[in-house]
C-alpha cells in the first residue's frame, strides 16, 4: 500500500510538471501578436494561441472545433488546396492568403506552414505562424494608386518633365520629353549626364538635358 502510495505521489508530481512545462512553453506563444496555430494533418485546430484569437475572434476552445477552419476559408480557394499540397508534400510553404475573421471581416494574412514530424521521422503536425497584412496591403495599394495619379498628372502637362536620383541618373521622364527626344522612356531611364553623339547634343540643347549611352 505505501509503495502504491508513492508511485501515485510521482505520478501526480511528475503529471504537475510535465503541465509546469506546458504552460512555460505556451506563454511565450501567447506573448505574440503573430496567430500561432498547431493543427493536425487533416487540417483540424489542436493548437490557438492567443494572438489567433486577437486576429480572428475565436477563442481557443471555439477554435478546436472542425467548422472553425471551414468558416476561416468558407470559399473553394485553389491556392488554398494548392498550399496545404505543398506544405506537406515538400515540409513548409509561405505565402499570402485571403481568411475570414469570426466577424466576417476579410483579412489578408502572410502564413507560413512547416510540417512537424515525429522521433520517427512520420508527418505529425502542421505548425502555422500568421500575420495580418491587411493594413500594409491597404497602405501599398494607396501609394501605388498615388504613383498612378502622380504620372497621370505629369504626363499630362504640355511641358518636357523629368527626376534624377543623387547620383545623376535619370528615373523618371514624361511623355511630352519622351516625344521631344524622340525615344522610349527606357531609353532614358537609368543615364546620367554626357552626350554620346550629334542626335543626342542636339536633344540636349533643345531640351537642356543630355545624356550618356
Amino acid at each position: 500500500m505505501r509503495q502504491q502510495t508513492q508511485q501515485l505521489r510521482a505520478d501526480i508530481q511528475q503529471q504537475q510538471q510535465d503541465a509546469e512545462l506546458i504552460l512555460q512553453q505556451a506563454d511565450p506563444l501567447n506573448i505574440t501578436t503573430d496567430a500561432i496555430i498547431v493543427q493536425d494533418l487533416d487540417w483540424n485546430i489542436r493548437f490557438w494561441n492567443k494572438g489567433a484569437e486577437r486576429m480572428y475572434g475565436w477563442r481557443a476552445e471555439e477554435a478546436c472545433h472542425p467548422e472553425v477552419s471551414l468558416l476561416m476559408s468558407p470559399s473553394p480557394s485553389p491556392d488554398l488546396d494548392m498550399a496545404k499540397q505543398i506544405a506537406l508534400e515538400k515540409g513548409a510553404w509561405q505565402g499570402e492568403l485571403k481568411k475570414w475573421t469570426k466577424s466576417g471581416q476579410e483579412l489578408t494574412v502572410s502564413i507560413r506552414w512547416d510540417l512537424v514530424r515525429d522521433k520517427d521521422g512520420h508527418p505529425q503536425s502542421i505548425l502555422c505562424v500568421e500575420t495580418d497584412i491587411t493594413e500594409l496591403k491597404g497602405i501599398e495599394q494607396s501609394l501605388q494608386t498615388s504613383q498612378t495619379l502622380y504620372e497621370s498628372l505629369v504626363n499630362s502637362l504640355p511641358v518636357n518633365l523629368y527626376r534624377i536620383d543623387l547620383e545623376g541618373r535619370v528615373t523618371f521622364v514624361n511623355q511630352v520629353l519622351q516625344q521631344s527626344l524622340g525615344v522610349p522612356e527606357d531609353a532614358v531611364i537609368g543615364k546620367t549626364s554626357g552626350v554620346a553623339d550629334s542626335r543626342y547634343e542636339l536633344m540636349a540643347a533643345m531640351t537642356g538635358i543630355s545624356f550618356s549611352f
